[in-house]
């Protein structure tokens, strides 16, 4: 059966699945790895008084290594999602693009090779530049006006990720949740919205439910907004190694400006939005009128 004759309702969870899996796999697997770290303790494996010197780091750790078990168990949901869309893309017949949302299990590593295989220098400069001048713009944005004061949970969040060291806080939020989040929600469920209900449709609701999944006011408003610029990306390169270059340069680029407590003054804020907002008016042009033949 294709992805065209399935009712709205199956195309529907078909798109929710791999975001409750991503949700449910991150937290069960940081919860075992924090039941295990709590009976290491208590077996005098490792000292209390490391664990809580190191509160900070072992976070930072648990929430890597979750994130990255996540990805291995929806990395196979991945490559049947893209064995579809290219069985539909190339052949478009009843006896190719077979069990929507369940391919066959080859191909794994023909996706793994396309995936940087397609890395052009252009293209990921235009998409690193849309991602740093977009978030950096509404980041300002959102604290001139007062937004970011308007939700305690976004507060919260942001005091979180600031007691978070320099390093590892680019390697959490700039590699690993980038890759992560990008796999799930612009490889898996923008490419199956695509499939289902059309290109616009696709870019916009993956917006919403990336926006939704940041569970809180500020995060979901922000998350929206990128993510209708990151699955424009997506559409425009059809790669996913563009996607997460744009929410890497985003979020490392937030990252260490609020880390390092730069742009603390209205004026170079101010300065900072408008430069932003030429830049990215400047590269979303770019990204119009280019385009890359594979």
């Amino acid at each position: 059966m294709e992805t065209k004759n399935l009712s709205t309702f199956e195309k529907t969870w078909g798109v929710l699945i791999p975001i409750l899996v991503y949700k449910i796999s991150t937290a069960f697997f940081a919860m075992v790895l924090l039941t295990l770290t709590d009976a290491l303790s208590r077996h005098g494996l490792i000292p209390s008084a490391v664990l809580s010197e190191n509160s900070g780091f072992l976070s930072v750790l648990i929430r890597a290594i979750s994130l990255t078990l996540s990805i291995a168990v929806l990395f196979t949901s991945y490559v049947k999602t893209m064995h579809i869309k290219q069985c539909t893309a190339t052949e478009g017949t009843d006896n190719t693009a077979t069990t929507a949302y369940t391919g066959n299990r080859t191909g794994i590593l023909n996706v793994t090779r396309s995936f940087t295989s397609v890395l052009r220098p252009l293209p990921s400069v235009i998409s690193l530049l849309i991602g740093m001048s977009s978030a950096l713009f509404l980041n300002i944005l959102f604290y001139i006006t007062g937004l970011v004061n308007i939700s305690s949970a976004f507060n919260k969040v942001s005091s979180d990720q600031a007691s978070v060291g320099l390093i590892a806080g680019i390697i959490l939020f700039g590699i690993i949740t980038p890759v992560a989040e990008e796999l799930v929600f612009r490889g898996i469920v923008l490419s199956r919205l695509n499939l289902g209900f059309g290109v616009t449709p696709a870019i916009i609701l993956s917006a919403l439910m990336f926006g939704i999944y940041h569970g809180n006011l500020v995060q979901g408003i922000y998350g929206t907004l990128m993510g209708l610029i990151i699955g424009y990306v997506y559409i425009k390169y059809d790669a996913l190694v563009y996607p997460i270059l744009v929410h890497s340069g985003a979020n490392i680029l937030v990252f260490v400006i609020t880390s390092c407590n730069l742009l603390n003054s209205l004026s170079i804020r101010c300065i900072a939005m408008a430069f932003c907002g030429i830049i990215f008016l400047i590269t979303l042009a770019l990204l119009r009128n280019h385009t890359i033949k594979y």
